[in-house]
């Protein structure tokens, strides 16, 4: 038997046939779930209780099929890497320029440093393994891949 996931990626999108015939429909919000011991079902009830009113007595867990409109969610399994990738936040500076860094990890660029490129005198701009270097913009990841 398969191990029940403790994490879920929930995707929530407005499905309007008539606009969205072709696409998923618009999405209106996502996040992740950790720590469900309940699996999928504690996961669809958690989105719902997100959600007040009349959105979440109508949320639908599928795509409405037909000419059908409404609000519907994605629930799917994930893991604590993408929860940590989406949620995890660094207070740092930039590998290259040395500027402050803070905020969501996922909004920064970032490098995995190995071999000849290992510059381990710049501990605070690694993230928690240790090969990994942010930097507050792209133009100075570039600088630092080319140069």
């Amino acid at each position: 038997m398969k191990e029940a996931s403790n994490y879920y990626w929930v995707r929530v999108y407005d499905y309007n046939h008539e606009r969205d015939q072709y696409e998923k429909g618009t999405m209106l919000d996502e996040f992740y779930l950790k720590d469900l011991i309940g699996g999928r079902e504690e996961a669809k009830q958690t989105v719902r209780d997100k959600y007040c009113s009349e959105t979440s007595t109508k949320l639908m867990f599928a795509k409405p099929k037909k000419e059908a409109d409404g609000v519907y969610a994605i629930v799917m399994d994930s893991s604590k890497f993408f929860y940590d990738r989406f949620y995890s936040t660094i207070n740092s500076h930039c590998f290259w320029c040395h500027k402050a860094i803070e905020g969501k990890a996922s909004e920064f660029p970032r490098e995995r440093i190995s071999g000849d490129r290992c510059y381990l005198d710049q501990d605070n701009a690694f993230s928690d393994d240790g090969n990994t270097a942010f930097f507050c913009k792209y133009e100075c990841k570039s600088h630092f891949i080319y140069e």
